[in-house]
């Protein structure tokens, strides 16, 4: 039940020497050690708000990473989804049972595309 993962390690493999094949655990622990608080990010056109901002940063922060292969779940405005926007420097649509939510920063050097339901993620 590791998919948010491999899907994100997958959607962003090429972009960033040193993160491509890392196993979801790596994955989930590389994106948390560079957390930060992702004032770049819009979701859905909107700039996130102070208090949205804060709350992501907390969460990507609090995560636990011994949960890893439970599942993770994605939300509409996902903190995990914002921080790699940030970054990885890319726009990311994700596609939500046909909803399509996207993350977009300033200057993307791409865009990666996901997908998810009510049980898998994947790119």
């Amino acid at each position: 039940m590791s998919c948010f993962w491999l899907g994100v390690e997958k959607g962003v493999r090429k972009l960033i020497p040193g993160t491509a094949h890392r196993r979801p655990e790596e994955m989930a622990r590389f994106v948390q050690s560079k957390n930060k608080k992702t004032e770049d990010v819009m979701v859905n056109g909107v700039l996130l708000t102070p208090k949205e901002i804060e709350e992501n940063f907390e969460h990507c922060r609090e995560y636990d990473l011994s949960t890893v292969n439970n599942g993770y779940d994605c939300s509409t405005s996902d903190p995990f989804l914002c921080l790699v926007a940030s970054l990885y420097n890319v726009n990311i649509v994700h596609n939500y049972m046909n909803v399509k939510i996207s993350y977009s920063v300033p200057t993307p050097s791409t865009t990666v595309r996901f997908h998810s339901n009510r049980g898998h993620f994947w790119h």
